[in-house]
């Protein structure tokens, strides 16, 4: 009789059940103000290949989100920082390396910094990252192709340390993003001067004009006598003439500086047009499978809309039964006594309601997961497809801007080239000209027949011209020239006035 009447008064409970709930409403959507302060928060990004992103020219890496630097965190070998004012590059080479460079020709001799980091680890792909794990004991660093850390900048995290830039003086900077806190800084080497024509060619040719005044005064103390003008050219020419020669090497070592460093330019470029090229796609072939995959990933998506009510509508079929389950109990503790539930083993209440509805909470799970598969290919399809798109751009983006900078470099270093060149070929030919024998005195027509030091004059006066005309020089430099050059003139015309007779001594002077 008992066992009658729970049977029946479980049947009562079975049927008592309440309808499956309705199908719940959307989340309610923030208001205006709730999204504005949402989007202007700094959220960090969980892992460096959270979304597509190509290379866009800037002066950091962030561990912030994207809105505040475009490179998120990370640098990916070939990839690069430049300074805000153009002049310096932070290169994360292929080889492993990073680099600071003062140049858009990335040699060794334009290196201000290296990390000398090359072929760690299990090689290449490099990446430069800023740890995004706040915990992290390191937080900036580089990482070979499996991940493993293989240099450190031994900058320790701090909350806010989300900040890698390269400064407008050329430095290395890890801050926090307003950079107002400076955690870490990187002094770059000095960086390489090239010598000037003014700190090496000009001091001979001054000297080398002093001695040709010393000369001509010494002439004039000579009175008329060819003899001992003979002794004093032989004196000094040897002195002239290792001046000029130094002068003229300097220029020659000036320019020849100059045409490496334009070969090296030159040898860059081929390297920037195989980037070009690589990063040709065709756009409208690209646009219709990016479309074509859009639709079916959209498809899919809303047939997965279906299967997650279903999977919801199990969970919640799973808690009713479960809470049904628990008023059963409830009741039958209240009826008979908490000793008696304790003691007693022979109750039934069925627990078929809940295993049916974890069954039935199961296939639907199965398959949600089933239709997550296609969905999940689809969306790692159209990653890849704008990882391309994306990656082109920015290659193409990086090689057009280095080539702009290297032309910009090649054009400064052509013309520079082409106002040194005008000098080093009149000095060199001087130099020819006051060489074995010196032709520094020419005779005057006849019949008077005097000596004169014309040759001499008009080759120093040539040179003066030449850098006179090629803009080497200061205003200072510009002035001493001018004032030596009107001295050696004024000394001429004196010696040409002692009328000095021709001697066999002066033979080898003459031109």
């Amino acid at each position: 009789m008992v066992d009658t009447i729970a049977k029946a008064f479980a049947v009562s409970l079975v049927q008592a059940q309440p309808a499956p709930a309705p199908r719940s409403p959307p989340p309610p959507v923030a208001s205006t103000a709730e999204q504005v302060a949402h989007a202007l928060m700094p959220q960090p990004i969980s892992t460096k290949t959270l979304r597509p992103r190509g290379w866009k020219q800037s002066d950091h890496i962030s561990s912030m989100d994207w809105r505040y630097s475009p490179l998120f965190n990370y640098l990916d070998s070939g990839e690069f920082l430049s300074s805000n004012n153009g002049k310096y590059h932070l290169v994360m080479e292929s080889s492993g390396d990073l680099t600071l460079y003062h140049s858009w020709t990335w040699i060794p001799s334009n290196q201000l910094w290296c990390s000398n980091s090359a072929g760690r680890g299990d090689g290449a792909p490099y990446t430069l990252e800023i740890s995004l794990d706040r915990s992290a004991a390191s937080a900036v660093h580089i990482t070979s192709k499996s991940g493993a850390i293989v240099w450190d900048m031994g900058v320790r995290k701090e909350p806010t340390a989300n900040c890698l830039s390269v400064s407008d003086e050329g430095k290395i900077v890890v801050s926090d993003f307003f950079r107002c806190e400076i955690f870490h800084t990187i002094e770059p080497a000095p960086k390489p001067r090239r010598d000037t024509f003014a700190e090496t060619a000009f001091p001979s040719i001054c000297d080398a004009m002093a001695t040709t005044i010393a000369m001509q005064d010494a002439i004039l103390a000579c009175a008329t006598s060819g003899d001992a003008v003979a002794v004093a050219l032989t004196k000094a020419m040897p002195t002239l003439l290792r001046q000029i020669t130094t002068a003229e090497t300097a220029a020659k070592t000036i320019m020849q500086d100059l045409d490496e460093l334009m070969s090296m330019a030159f040898a860059t470029r081929p390297e920037i047009a195989t980037m070009l090229y690589e990063s040709r796609y065709d756009p409208s072939s690209l646009s219709a499978t990016a479309k074509a995959l859009e639709q079916q990933y959209d498809a899919v998506l809303k047939s997965l809309f279906d299967v997650t009510w279903f999977r919801e509508r199990a969970e919640r079929m799973v808690k009713s039964a479960e809470e049904q389950h628990e008023l059963r109990l409830q009741r039958y503790r209240e009826a008979h006594g908490i000793e008696r539930f304790v003691a007693d083993t022979t109750w039934d209440i069925s627990t078929d309601e809940i295993d049916h509805a974890r069954h039935e909470l199961e296939m639907r799970k199965n398959d949600e997961m089933e239709k997550r598969k296609p969905l999940n290919a689809l969306d790692a399809q159209l990653v890849a497809l704008y990882m391309r798109k994306y990656g082109a751009d920015g290659r193409k983006e990086m090689a057009t801007l280095r080539l702009a900078g290297l032309e910009l470099e090649l054009d400064a270093l052509r013309g520079e080239y082409q106002r040194y060149l005008p000098v080093q070929q009149c000095v060199f030919s001087k130099c020819l000209q006051f060489g074995n024998p010196t032709r520094v005195l020419k005779r005057e027509p006849w019949p008077s027949g005097f000596v004169t030091m014309t040759p001499l004059i008009c080759a120093l006066k040539d040179i003066v011209n030449a850098l006179l005309a090629a803009e080497l020089l200061g205003e200072t430099e510009r002035a001493r020239l001018q004032i030596q050059m009107s001295e050696i003139e004024s000394k001429g015309e004196q010696i040409k006035q002692r009328k000095i007779e021709s001697c066999k001594a002066l033979e080898e002077f003459f031109y």
